[in-house]
């Protein structure tokens, strides 16, 4: 929530014409008070990991920090913005596992999957705010590159990720949902002819279904069995 509140702060000026209907709910909130249920978030979760661990509190004080500075600066660096963005929202889980000392290669895959699907998701994202980039002088890959260059390379990340998903398919571990990674190499390929015949101002429809998707995949875990995953150290 805080990471949301602090990414609006320096992106207000661009939100008023990309999200016209969210930034008129939030002018009813004033920017100092913003900052200080920012600050006062923050401050309550480094709490509740202090009285967690110790290692617990050293990961959010520095998450925050680092979720601070994508806000501040690489947020405006060409296709850093979009890996560090990516990087940031899959780094608690991997965190997890490493607090629980319970990495494997396994999950590493996961991650690889996952974070494809994030990046591929972001540059989506930039796409469809292409006009609005510009008018403000952000630095992202459709406004830098081209909108043509920028198809391209979420074509190749299309193609990774229908290759990772090939993988996961036949994994021992992931037997219970083989079909969602054999749907998803599916739809990635369908995906990578898509966006080339449709308006860059279209392309949040394939941000909806990979959003969705996201989710999708959360639940499926949900029917894997005797795993390393998160339910299998929940248990």
């Amino acid at each position: 929530m805080a990471g949301y509140i602090i990414n609006f702060f320096y992106d207000q000026d661009k939100d008023k014409i990309y999200r016209p209907i969210t930034t008129k709910l939030q002018r009813f909130i004033k920017q100092s008070t913003a900052l200080r249920i920012y600050i006062l978030l923050n401050s309550i979760s480094l709490i509740i990991a202090a009285l967690l661990s110790y290692r617990i509190f050293i990961f959010f004080l520095f998450y925050q920090f680092i979720i601070w500075l994508y806000s501040h600066k690489f947020s405006k660096i060409v296709f850093i913005n979009n890996f560090i963005n990516s990087i940031l929202m899959l780094f608690p889980f991997l965190a997890l596992f490493l607090f629980y000392e319970n990495f494997s290669k396994h999950i590493l895959y996961l991650a690889i999957f996952l974070f494809l699907l994030m990046l591929i998701k972001d540059i989506c994202k930039d796409l469809d705010s292409y006009k609005f980039d510009n008018i403000f002088n952000y630095h992202t890959l459709p406004n830098t590159i081209g909108v043509f260059y920028t198809k391209a390379i979420l074509d190749i990340l299309l193609v990774f990720l229908s290759l990772t998903s090939i993988f996961l398919a036949f994994q021992k571990y992931l037997y219970e949902i083989r079909l969602y990674y054999l749907l998803t190499a599916f739809l990635c390929l369908n995906s990578g002819i898509f966006i080339w015949f449709i308006k860059t101002s279209k392309i949040n429809s394939l941000i909806l279904m990979i959003k969705f998707w996201i989710f999708l995949g959360t639940i499926s875990l949900l029917f894997i069995n005797g795993n390393p995953l998160p339910l299998h150290i929940l248990e």
